[in-house]
Parts: C-alpha cells; sequence; structure tokens
C-alpha cells in the first residue's frame, strides 16, 4: 500500500447549535497540510532457527551511530519504528542471553523499509561474575592499585588452584568474568601499605552476578623497613644460636640509644622489623649461666 500524505490539515468549524426542524450551514477553508517526506522502518527479529523474539529490544541510529528511538518486539518478534524523516540509519537489536546485533544500513525514502534482525547467542551468558570495589577500612577512600587475586576449588579436597588477578582503577573497582560455574571460588586482596584480607569464599551459579566488597586496614608499619643478619663465632661460619642482638639508634651524631633487642635462633639469624628511617648499629654478645 502507498504512503497516505494529508493534503489538507484537519480543522473544526465554531460551536453549531440547531433548533428542531432547524437549518444551519458550515462551511470551513482548509489550510494546506505541510508535506513531510517520511516513511517507517519495520521488521522482524529472529534467533539463529528463525524463530521469531518476543521482547527484544530494537533501536534506531543515526548515520554516526548515535541512538534515536528504541522499541521492544510484540509477540511475533516484529518491530516498527514510524514517521522517520528520508535518510541513512541504522538499526540493532539485543535480547537477555544473546549477543546485540551489527547495526545493519537501511535507507529511508518515504516509504516502507522492511528490516529482519537476526541475533545470535551469547555462549558467555551462562557464566558467572565476580565483581565489587576495595576500600580502606574505616574512612571509605577507595584504593586505586589493590591487587585481587581469585582462586578456585577443584574439589576432592585438592588445594584451591589460582585463577586470575586483576588490579582495582581508581575507584576501587575490579571485576572477574567468564567464570565456571557452579563453582566455589576464594577472593584476596593486598596492597602495599595495608594488611592482606581474609579469604573470601563465593558460591558462584550460572549465569549470576556476584559483589564482594573489600576493605583493607591499613598498615602503620608499612613505611618502616627491616634489618637482619646472622651472628658466628669468629672464624665467621660457626652460628651462634642464642645471642644477645641490640640494635642502637645512632641518628644525627646523638648518642647511641639501644631501641629494640632480639635473639638469634639455631642459625644464628636474627631480624629487627617496622624499622623507621634513620641510622643504626648492631650490636651483639653471647652469654652462658654459669654455676
Amino acid at each position: 500500500m502507498p504512503p497516505i500524505n494529508d493534503i489538507f490539515k484537519l480543522k473544526a468549524s465554531d460551536p453549531i447549535t440547531l433548533e428542531e426542524g432547524g437549518e444551519a450551514a458550515a462551511n470551513l477553508a482548509l489550510d494546506a497540510a505541510e508535506q513531510i517526506n517520511a516513511g517507517s522502518v519495520q521488521g522482524v527479529v529472529y534467533d539463529e532457527s528463525a524463530q521469531p523474539i518476543e521482547g527484544a529490544t530494537v533501536k534506531l541510529l543515526n548515520e554516526d551511530l548515535e541512538p534515536l528511538f528504541h522499541t521492544v518486539t510484540d509477540s511475533n518478534g516484529q518491530y516498527s519504528f514510524f514517521d522517520i524523516p528520508d535518510g541513512s540509519y541504522y538499526v540493532t537489536a539485543t535480547f537477555d542471553g544473546y549477543i546485540a546485533a551489527n547495526p545493519l544500513l537501511v535507507e529511508v525514502e518515504g516509504e516502507i523499509v522492511e528490516q529482519d534482525i537476526t541475533l545470535s547467542v551469547d555462549e558467555k551468558a551462562g557464566q558467572a561474575k565476580i565483581y565489587g570495589t576495595v576500600t580502606e577500612d574505616g574512612t571509605g577512600t577507595p584504593i586505586e592499585g589493590a591487587v585481587v587475586l581469585l582462586y578456585l576449588d577443584p574439589g576432592g579436597g585438592a588445594d584451591y588452584q589460582f585463577v586470575s588477578g586483576t588490579v582495582t582503577i581508581e575507584d576501587g573497582e575490579y571485576v572477574f568474568e567468564n567464570l565456571d560455574n557452579p563453582a566455589t571460588y576464594q577472593l584476596r586482596v593486598y596492597r602495599p601499605g595495608y594488611f592482606t584480607s581474609d579469604y573470601f569464599e563465593i558460591e558462584a551459579d550460572a549465569g549470576e552476578i556476584y559483589q564482594q566488597l573489600v576493605q583493607l586496614v591499613p598498615d602503620q608499619n608499612a613505611g618502616a623497613g627491616t634489618i637482619s643478619g646472622v651472628i658466628t663465632e669468629d672464624d665467621g661460619t660457626t652460628p651462634i644460636p642464642n645471642a644477645f642482638v641490640g640494635l642502637y639508634s645512632a641518628t644525627g651524631g646523638a648518642a647511641e640509644e639501644l631501641i629494640m633487642v632480639t635473639y638469634t635462633n639455631d642459625e644464628g639469624f636474627y631480624l629487627f622489623v617496622g624499622v623507621e628511617e634513620g641510622d643504626y648499629i648492631i650490636k651483639a654478645k653471647a652469654s652462658e649461666t654459669t654455676v
């Protein structure tokens, strides 16, 4: 059927009061209608087996792929866009469990343009996703650059297996996608300057999206260093166990001050942690109890 275009605009007369058996006249001078060169775009959205898809979202875009309108298919998979001015457009569609169709070019020239669309199944639609944000405990400040590690429970009592790792962005967000399911996962987060998080266990089912928020506690000693070594006899090789080891501050030429004490292990090894920036001296000796 060819398009029907108005020639004259619809116009109403003034109110008419007609007495019983009376006569009345109502003459109208119609104004010319603006001529609009417009057409329509319509079609059917199918799946790969040529079955129509009800409830699919169809979008009409301009030639720069900017969205103009959208609609939803009916029970027969049909869609329609009306009163579309002449020009070049693109049409695309999507539906849950399917991949969005590549935009299809349609040329509108005052008539009906038929354009069917076929959607392909999204093979990844059934896979689980895990996402969340990492923030600082107490302040809620997003932490950028935190390393998020994901592990999978292989079952049978075996150790968890590393699956993937990612790094949080500026707003502290991370995401893992394309995860096998159903499955049990563990997630852990670390970032220099903070204590490593506990393990978070997640039971993932098909197609589900899981949110795991993580708060990291600042490590007050994160900026501190360590000093370690081995205490031996004068031959330089025989370790001295249970030797006294003192850490002395010698910063700024001040008098030496004993600030930490520890003792060597069976291999003569000692370790001081949480040592602030500065100058230090290590002193050691070994004693024994006599009767």
